[in-house]
């Protein structure tokens, strides 16, 4: 699982929702990692493909307003909106079908 965050003027606001959120998933035993860098949103998503991850969650500007969050399976190149409230027991439940 990788949080890649597409910043704009809201970019603490993401930040702190991207770290937030990474907390979250280790909790629940879910293996998660974020970009540190500062990276465009494109550079966050090859270094996902680089380091091999199966699912992106990406955090924007519309989804911290809208409370959901756009959960992308990288080997299908689909992504659905997941709401934030439901995010661990979605990725729970698609990693056991994995």
């Amino acid at each position: 699982m990788y949080i890649v965050t597409a910043g704009g003027e809201q970019s603490g606001d993401l930040d702190r929702e991207a770290v937030r959120l990474l907390l979250e998933l280790r909790d629940a035993d879910i293996p998660a990692e974020k970009d540190l860098m500062g990276r465009s949103l494109k550079s966050q998503m090859k270094h996902a493909g680089r380091i091999g991850a199966s699912y992106v969650i990406i955090l924007g500007t519309e989804e911290l307003q809208s409370g959901t969050l756009l959960v992308r399976d990288m080997n299908k190149g689909e992504q659905s909106p997941i709401s934030r409230d439901r995010i661990v027991e979605y990725l729970k439940a698609t990693l056991q079908e994995d």
